[in-house]
């Protein structure tokens, strides 16, 4: 089968097509530029000369900048200055990694199937509904699953995870012993397009006069403690940074970005227990009419907490969990799981409630 794989130019995607090769496939290289300061040109050429030496022979380079500006990064850096704190990666792949970069592997190069190095699996329903679903990678360390419940069913049944069921450290020997021990050591960037920056240099660096503006810090009550230079460099559950002098610490518990307030409160103020949901979609399950039980996970390094889940209509669920949650974050991803680590459906946190 010719087999399109994504490669960034790290030990995961290269590692993913040597599996591929190894099970006899036509591994094809495909490369997503996205940097429009340039700065993956000196890896673009790193990238060919490594994929040689495992025998692909064919790369292409896709020019997806002006496309993931305007669909990934603009809404990113609008997200934050709206006090809102996204995850840029659950909208790339649907959108643009498994969306417009798989389709121009499938229509221009030929490919029958696309993959990737992510540390997931694709699995049928066990419902018996004839759908597909991501479930979690045997790595539990490096799963990877979080990011990829919003891919629709024509995407999971084009798409293969060679690496569902290998582990990281495989990965690494594999690099080791093949001759790529400087990849070894390296990981993968949390945002890929940030380059070395924070996410805070790289918001100003763009120069929206918007992020720069500053406004007041209140507590619970209303009351203003102090002032901050930009909503854009707060999230919730945030305690570092905020620079109010207190015998206990403070803890970023809601940002209004209509009015570029920052509420701070104590740590316990950080937990709730609602939240609304937004953008579902679902994946080892038909959209439900009725209320049920799953494990949530609110951000990639969250454990999946027990909650129930009630639809609401529209896209939207309602989630009460059993046990309060620190830091339910409007703009990160809220991802369903069954108790065997098969994704249910997922969506973009709204808001989260006062804990009752």
């Amino acid at each position: 089968m010719r087999v399109g794989i994504a490669l960034s130019g790290g030990v995961d995607s290269l590692y993913a097509a040597y599996c591929l090769i190894e099970e006899g496939h036509e591994v094809v290289g495909l490369h997503m530029r996205i940097r429009k300061d340039g700065e993956d040109r000196e890896e673009e050429e790193h990238l060919a000369s490594r994929a040689r030496l495992i025998g692909i022979n064919e790369v292409y380079t896709v020019d997806l900048q002006s496309e993931f500006h305007d669909r990934i990064v603009r809404p990113f850096v609008e997200a934050y200055l709206k006090g809102i704190t996204p995850n840029p990666c659950v909208h790339c792949n649907p959108l643009i990694k498994f969306g417009l970069f798989a389709e121009i592997g499938f229509n221009l190069y030929g490919i029958e199937r696309f993959a990737t190095g992510h540390y997931a699996r694709i699995v049928p329903s066990p419902y018996r509904n004839g759908r597909f679903a991501v479930a979690r990678g045997r790595d539990t360390k490096k799963d990877q699953s979080y990011f990829l419940f919003a891919l629709s069913q024509l995407q999971l049944v084009r798409t293969i995870f060679p690496l569902g069921r290998a582990t990281k450290s495989e990965a690494k020997k594999w690099a080791k012993e093949y001759g790529f021990p400087d990849l070894a050591g390296k990981e993968s960037q949390e945002i890929c397009f940030l380059g070395n920056r924070s996410y805070v240099d790289y918001i100003e660096s763009i120069g929206l006069e918007k992020g720069n503006e500053g406004g007041p810090i209140k507590d619970l009550e209303g009351n203003v403690l102090g002032y901050h230079r930009g909503i854009h460099r707060f999230t919730i559950g945030q305690r570092r940074g905020i620079g109010i002098p207190s015998t206990e610490p403070y803890y970023v518990v809601r940002l209004d970005g209509a009015t570029g307030t920052v509420y701070v409160g104590r740590r316990k103020d950080v937990y709730r227990r609602d939240c609304t949901v937004g953008r579902v979609v679902w994946g080892a399950l038909e959209e439900p009419s009725e209320a049920f039980k799953a494990f949530v996970k609110i951000r990639q390094q969250h454990i999946p907490a027990e909650g129930n889940i009630i639809p609401c209509g529209q896209g939207t669920v309602r989630i009460t969990f059993r046990e309060p949650q620190p830091a339910i974050t409007p703009g990160q991803a809220a991802v369903f799981y069954d108790a065997d680590g098969v994704i249910l459906g997922g969506g973009i946190i709204q808001g989260g409630e006062e804990d009752q």
